[in-house]
């Protein structure tokens, strides 16, 4: 390992370490995952958020597996859906992993501890947007 890869692992560590105590103070179960993410359940979701060590003011929420697409047909209108929330809702981008509909915030913050002060509302707008797509799934659906 090179000495600025060793100090941007270790900034992430850091980082990652304050942001769990953050959440736990706010009443999180909070955890690390096997990639080093941190993991933690709001309103019966889970969001996942990522640090970068390659590029320390990058970050990323995650909520995950919104949504099971079970046909060709269904993906066409998930894509539609996802165009919907995309164009309405700041900062959230949605897309389709293995199958699965997820939403995403990415931000560039000057430190990664400032996510403190973005993380209730990125989780808003997550809730938001996965809220917004179900309701666009199920009028198309009609």
């Amino acid at each position: 390992m090179t000495t600025l890869t060793t100090v941007a692992t270790t900034a992430t560590a850091t980082a990652t370490e304050f942001l769990l105590q953050h959440l736990r103070a706010e009443g999180y179960q909070a955890q690390t995952d096997s990639d080093g993410d941190i993991v933690f359940r709001f309103e019966g979701m889970g969001y996942v958020l990522c640090l970068d060590a390659d590029d320390i003011q990058f970050g990323k929420l995650l909520l995950p597996n919104v949504w099971p697409i079970e046909s060709p047909q269904e993906q066409q209108r998930v894509l539609v859906a996802l165009d919907e929330v995309n164009r309405r809702i700041k900062l959230v981008k949605g897309h389709v992993v293995r199958g699965q509909v997820w939403f995403c915030i990415e931000m560039l913050l000057l430190e990664p501890q400032h996510w403190t002060h973005f993380l209730a509302r990125a989780t808003r707008s997550l809730a938001h947007a996965a809220s917004l797509f179900a309701s666009e799934m199920h009028a198309s659906a009609e």
